[in-house]
């Protein structure tokens, strides 16, 4: 049994879940939300988040080292690449040698990864999607969680994640696999677009929402349209938007909720 402690890294809170994992089982023993405090210099002093850090998660009675970072979509750079058909061992470099050419910032002082993207049948594209942070950040973040007393095993990008539960929900309730969805995922004032096709992620994109100014839903939906017609261009086709996916933390935001329907 591994005790694992995965933390969703937001700018002005970290939700966390701490768990037993086992045997391909997972018990949740806690979960929880710890707010940044305003004068903690987050982004620039490591050493002082990460005292701070271990003090909030010991007062939450979190035990566990092994630790998943999850960061916000706002935070990593995605992009949809276009590779020639190729066997799987290929990838990487075949990635590496693409991402190169359409980066401003040289490849060596970036962290990257990708996914394979669904393929349609008889194409001639290999379509991936990566996910690239500066290596300065990552090398913060090591810091924040040695500071810590923390093990960072594994640092995630949200839209992935998210992706993933709303798959696996779509596997279990025999969601056509051809339909296009949306999702939506929103914590506070985060909101993450992600857009599904044929059970994988095909696009992502943030914003930021103000639940109190209606400008800001209709800037919001504004986003959501631009979202649908940039994979529309992506993929040279029209795309029909078939279900939404809303998903929320404990507040259900009813103007986005009411602006989606």
């Amino acid at each position: 049994m591994s005790l694992l402690l995965a933390c969703d890294w937001n700018r002005d809170a970290l939700d966390f879940v701490e768990a037993e994992v086992a045997g391909g089982r997972v018990n949740v023993r806690r979960l929880g939300r710890v707010v940044w405090p305003e004068e903690l210099d987050r982004d620039g002093d490591a050493p002082a988040v990460g005292a701070w850090l271990k003090r909030a998660l010991a007062d939450a009675g979190v035990q566990a080292q092994e630790t998943i970072l999850v960061l916000p979509r706002e935070d990593v750079v995605t992009r949809r690449l276009e590779l020639p058909q190729a066997p799987d061992d290929e990838l990487p470099d075949l990635v590496r040698f693409q991402a190169a050419t359409r980066s401003a910032t040289p490849l060596d002082q970036l962290v990257l990864d990708f996914v394979p993207l669904p393929v349609t049948e008889g194409g001639a594209i290999r379509p991936v999607l990566t996910a690239t942070i500066e290596r300065t950040d990552l090398r913060h973040l090591q810091q924040i969680c040695e500071t810590a007393g923390l093990q960072l095993t594994s640092l995630q990008a949200s839209p992935f994640n998210v992706a993933e539960v709303a798959v696996r929900y779509e596997r279990q309730h025999d969601e056509d696999p051809n339909a296009t969805t949306l999702v939506v995922y929103q914590v506070d004032t985060r909101v993450e677009l992600s857009s599904l096709q044929r059970l994988g992620l095909a696009f992502t994109h943030q914003t930021r929402i103000n639940p109190r100014d209606e400008r800001s839903l209709r800037a919001t939906l504004a986003e959501i349209n631009r979202s649908v017609v940039t994979l529309g261009q992506m993929l040279h086709t029209t795309v029909t938007v078939e279900r939404v996916c809303l998903m929320h933390d404990e507040h259900v935001d009813p103007g986005l909720q009411q602006a989606l329907s």
